[in-house]
């Protein structure tokens, strides 16, 4: 009898294999959140509303500020916005938004002025910003309002924007003229005052006054004992 040999059949595959490349996220909106309080901050008298860079009106009261420096990347178009607003009463808000580029002069509150807004006014601001510059927030309260706040600015997709990057010298007051009548002994104490001192970039201040050559004190708010005649004190 004849048997056939038993055969092993080779069976061939063919295994389609699919790579699912990685896709890169989409890039999101740079953002930058700034913190602060106009609680015991200086005061400067700031554009008002409507004002424009070429045509900036300061308002005729001084109002506190808090003023923080950033930097964009790209040149773009950035929007300020109020997260939590300087306001006395619940439901209002009473925060003013400036961007000033470069330095904040709080003597001259209209140079280097960019825009102006609030939110509550239906004006949020939004400013074209360019790289290669320095900015400057200023956060103020209306009529004089002093509160914490939380500002947010942000950017085009795939933008960043840094704290700093803006440094201005500070603006040293030493307050007004004093007349102090001295004691028997022909001493005087007199407190020294330069809380109206403020830094355009919001950067802690260190207070040094001098008579002459001479350092006399240290602080914001220092007491010297002064002997009769007239003095000339520097900050």
């Amino acid at each position: 009898m004849y048997r056939s040999p038993l055969r092993s059949g080779l069976v061939a595959f063919l295994l389609l294999v699919s790579a699912l490349g990685a896709r890169a996220p989409a890039a999101q909106p740079g953002t930058l959140d700034v913190s602060g309080t106009t609680v015991g901050a200086p005061t400067a008298a700031l554009p008002l509303f409507g004002s424009t860079p070429g045509a900036c009106t300061l308002a005729p009261d001084p109002e506190p500020y808090a003023p923080t420096s950033f930097t964009v990347t790209p040149n773009g178009s950035y929007a300020v916005g109020v997260v939590e607003p300087i306001s006395t009463i619940p439901g209002t808000d009473d925060t003013i938004l400036l961007v000033y580029e470069g330095p904040f002069d709080p003597t001259d509150a209209c140079a280097r002025f960019v825009g102006i807004g609030n939110a509550t006014a239906g004006s949020g601001l939004t400013v074209t910003l360019a790289a290669a510059n320095g900015y400057v927030l200023v956060v103020a309260g209306f009529f004089g309002t002093q509160d914490a706040f939380t500002v947010r600015i942000t950017g085009p997709d795939g933008s960043t924007i840094t704290p700093g990057g803006s440094n201005g010298p500070p603006v040293a007051n030493a307050g007004p003229d004093q007349s102090v009548a001295a004691g028997g002994a022909g001493t005087a104490s007199v407190t020294l005052d330069g809380s109206g001192s403020s830094d355009p970039d919001g950067d802690a201040l260190t207070y040094a006054w001098t008579e002459g050559a001479s350092e006399i004190a240290t602080g914001v708010a220092p007491t010297v004992d002064l002997a009769v005649g007239a003095h000339t004190l520097t900050l």
